[in-house]
């Protein structure tokens, strides 16, 4: 946040119509696909390539994450049973005490989330879900100080990119252990 309380960025938003209209987005920082997130001893674990394959299932998902307009059109077609949440740790407390069936969030999320509660992370299984891998940027806000800055940032996550410090960092783990929330 500027001076003024303001945003001037976001860190790794997907893009969408909405977002276009108040930020500029970057090129990808790296992509990512959601994944299928249940209890080890869920009935329902398995990889599903279709979004009729989760027609049934109580489906958790958090308020204002972008699952994609193929997710959003088959939760109306289909009528997916979907619960909205705020957080994504919220999420996988449901899964955990058994509220919902499947929690659908990428791997760099999760695992971010998921290293302030190991013994949660051990009691989850992952499975391929019909998601396609989609691009993570930086939003800079069109109001914000940063706006006119769109050509440097995309120079540093190209050159980011090539010399694999995108990488590096997300497979750190003491330096994402430093900002992860206290016990």
């Amino acid at each position: 946040m500027n001076k003024t309380g303001e945003m001037d960025g976001i860190m790794l938003l997907t893009a969408n119509e909405d977002r276009r209209r108040f930020l500029y987005l970057t090129e990808p920082l790296l992509h990512d696909a959601n994944l299928l997130w249940y209890l080890n001893d869920n009935q329902h674990a398995a990889d599903r390539t279709t979004f009729e394959e989760l027609q049934g299932l109580r489906i958790g998902i958090v308020e204002g994450f972008n699952y994609g307009k193929a997710f959003a059109e088959a939760t109306n077609e289909l009528g997916l049973n979907v619960e909205p949440v705020p957080t994504v740790l919220s999420n996988f407390l449901r899964l955990e005490r058994g509220w919902i069936d499947v929690f659908l969030v990428n791997r760099v999320v999760a695992d971010f989330t998921l290293l302030s509660r190991p013994e949660l992370r051990d009691r989850l299984v992952v499975r391929k879900g019909p998601f396609e891998p989609v691009g993570f940027r930086v939003g800079l806000s069109q109001a914000g100080k940063a706006a006119n800055m769109l050509d440097q940032f995309n120079a540093a996550i190209t050159d980011m990119t090539r010399e694999g410090v995108v990488t590096t960092i997300l497979q750190y783990p003491p330096l994402v252990q430093q900002v992860a929330p206290a016990n």
